[in-house]
């Protein structure tokens, strides 16, 4: 095999078990994604690397900055090299340079209010219609009683009449 060619890679082995047949080329190979197709995976290397933390201490999480600084890799490899260096960073592994992670972006409260906040709302409104439901049966309930003592005071009435 060739230097730099793996088994099952662009040497031309045969494919996969498995693997979407419908979709291959004449050649038997299956097309490449397009993402793949932009630039190879390359280490980041040491020069590379100091631009970045140069570049995170000036402009903080502005990726298109820092891209344009370092000038050798797209603003998905920095952010990608940023969310690894950041986790190191925080673990405190050896050999990370401690550097003062920018704080995330804002972020835009969605308008939808969140599941727990539905819940909590579904809730409230139950307690209050249940709240409801209570105060007009207490209602009703009064309501029967002032019938019931107008009932017996013209009973008594009638009564107290009849003896005189």
């Amino acid at each position: 095999m060739p230097e730099g060619q793996h088994e099952g890679g662009p040497s031309g082995a045969a494919p996969q078990p498995g693997a979407n047949q419908q979709q291959s080329n004449p050649g038997g190979k299956a097309p490449r994604k397009p993402y793949c197709l932009t630039k190879p995976r390359t280490s980041w290397l040491p020069h590379e690397h100091e631009k970045f933390l140069t570049a995170v201490n000036l402009y903080g999480r502005n990726w298109k900055k820092i891209e344009e600084y370092v000038g050798t890799k797209s603003s998905v490899q920095i952010r990608s090299h940023a969310q690894k260096h950041f986790a190191k960073v925080e673990r405190g592994d050896a050999g990370t340079e401690s550097i003062a992670i920018p704080p995330p972006r804002y972020k835009r409260k969605s308008a939808k209010p969140k599941v727990e906040q539905r819940l909590q709302l579904e809730h409230h409104q139950q307690h209050l219609e249940k709240q409801q439901e209570r105060e007009q049966q207490q209602q009703w309930q009064q309501v029967q009683q002032q019938q019931q003592q107008q009932q017996m005071q013209k009973q008594y009435e009638g009564q107290d009449q009849q003896l005189y």
